[in-house]
């Protein structure tokens, strides 16, 4: 029987449905793929977000460490005894006078020196651009083709307000922002931080040992390192203004509070500050130069060598071989943050690891010693220390278990010649 009419058209649209499937199905994956991509978008922009608070937060909280024993003091006097917020928030008082004055008596240098500083930044770059220039002629003539150029610094807010001027202002703010968001929540901190920990505590009934060993081991680790930074900050600071000053050079004071706020920068922070004073240099004579590169060479060995050690070793007790291999295990895996974390997070390693292997020997891994004050750094056991072998021991050389006494070998004799009997003539 012959198929009718009206079955033609539903066996066509089939085959065309058919037909459509397979771009269909790549549309599909497209969109998939399109979609997938939007969220990790969002979900990266959300996390960055994220950080920016907790970077908030955390400094915060190392502000609100350091300031707890002063807090404490000023409580146990007898007009603030149980009135912590008044003592926070006299010392917060007497923290903003102490700055306004710094600000009023540094501020007029500090800006005339910057507002001279920015004036001659292009007459910098020009001689810049001209050394690198004649560098690579130099390079050129030993085959080596390099046209590099010294980008340029981009124009001043105008009067006129516009979508990049608002972008500048926008950018300028933000900072400020977050300044005032890290010391607001930071008097939350030092008011009722240990109302918190206390209510986290309750959240580890079972391992409540453990909580406080390790709130006691992360806050004398951050606020020791913080303490070194802070002391090693001011210390270059001073050092970079007042010799740049005693040489002539210009801008001393603007550059010493450069290098003040440069060497809170692990690893490139000092670097760059030298560099800056030594380019400064540059622009007045050749010979202030090279004076100025002598002085930064001395102070960047003072710091490494023997200020650095000193200050980093006594406050953080580990070796400064290992704090430089952490320096660049952070900075290798998240760049200037990961830098800045990298000691505060070695040394609480250390503590811990130290905490296990007194537990190895049969210890109490976790025993905090007994000394006056807050529980420091040096209460804390200390891996480094525990196994740290000083040059005044006494100990075998490396591998000397190892020796075992050579077993004597017979001595052998020479081989004789053998002596034949002599043939008879026949």
């Amino acid at each position: 029987m012959a198929p009718s009419a009206s079955a033609a058209p539903p066996e066509r649209l089939l085959g065309e449905l058919a037909r459509l499937a397979r771009p269909l199905k790549i549309l599909v994956y497209l969109l998939i793929v399109l979609a997938v991509v939007e969220l990790y978008r969002q979900a990266s922009t959300l996390v960055l977000q994220l950080t920016n608070i907790a970077l908030i937060f955390m400094f915060a909280a190392v502000v609100a460490m350091l300031l707890t024993p002063v807090v404490d003091w000023i409580e146990a006097l007898p007009l603030f005894r149980g009135r912590r917020g008044m003592a926070v928030l006299v010392l917060y008082s007497a923290a903003v006078v102490v700055l306004g004055l710094a600000a009023v008596l540094l501020a007029p240098t500090v800006l005339v020196d910057a507002t001279k500083f920015g004036s001659q930044v292009p007459a910098i770059e020009d001689q810049a651009q001209r050394f690198l220039d004649k560098m690579q002629g130099s390079l050129r003539g030993l085959g080596v083709n390099l046209n590099y150029r010294i980008p340029r610094g981009g124009t001043a807010i105008g009067g006129e307000l516009s979508a990049a001027s608002l972008t500048k202002i926008g950018g300028l703010a933000t900072p400020v922002v977050n300044l005032l968001l890290v010391i607001v929540v930071s008097i939350y901190l030092t008011v009722q931080g240990r109302l918190l920990v206390a209510t986290g505590r309750k959240l580890f009934p079972a391992q409540e040992r453990v909580f406080d060993f390790t709130m006691l081991a992360v806050g004398a680790a951050v606020a020791s390192y913080v303490r070194a930074q802070l002391l090693m900050s001011l210390l270059m600071g001073l050092y970079t203004g007042v010799t740049l000053a005693l040489l002539g050079v210009h801008y001393a004071a603007a550059l010493g509070v450069a290098v003040f706020f440069l060497e809170m920068l692990p690893m490139i922070g000092a670097p760059i500050g030298f560099a800056l004073a030594i380019v400064v240099a540059l622009t007045q004579s050749l010979q202030l130069a090279i004076e100025a590169t002598a002085v930064s060479l001395l102070g960047h060995a003072i710091e490494a060598y023997i200020l650095g050690p000193r200050i980093s070793g006594k406050v953080t007790r580990i070796h400064p071989l290992a704090a430089m291999g952490a320096l660049l295990v952070g900075a290798e895996l998240g760049g200037i943050l990961g830098a800045l974390l990298a000691i505060p997070v070695t040394v609480i390693g250390n503590i811990f690891l130290g905490a296990l292997y007194a537990s190895s020997q049969g210890l109490d891994g976790m025993a905090v010693a007994d000394t006056p004050g807050p529980v420091g750094i040096a209460d804390l056991p200390s891996l480094a220390d525990q196994i740290a072998v000083t040059a005044e021991e006494d100990h075998p050389p490396i591998g000397s278990d190892l020796v075992v006494p050579a077993i004597p070998r017979a001595r052998r004799k020479p081989p004789t010649a053998s002596r034949r009997p002599a043939r008879r003539p026949d």
